[in-house]
């Protein structure tokens, strides 16, 4: 049962970490707005290596928290 406590608050940790990468990728735009020139399409941003960095640990995590879940689906069936 551990294993898929640890595996759910992976996910909900993980989709909660994606939902203010996006939040702040607004935040980022107005930043950039004060500079005079901004990318307007959001996949541009993904040229900078700290958001692609950001954005792999969050799938990580998010992957992590799913093959917990699974495989402790998994005991639990072989189990009964």
């Amino acid at each position: 049962m551990r294993k898929f406590e640890i595996g759910s608050i992976a996910i909900i940790l993980g989709l909660l970490a994606l939902s203010f990468e996006i939040y702040f990728l607004k935040v980022l735009q107005v930043i950039n707005m004060q500079t005079g020139s901004w990318p307007t399409n959001a996949w541009s941003y993904l040229d900078d290596s700290v958001i692609q960095f950001a954005l792999f640990l969050t799938i990580v995590v998010i992957v992590f928290g799913i093959i917990l879940l699974i495989s402790s689906i998994r005991d639990k069936m072989t189990k009964n």
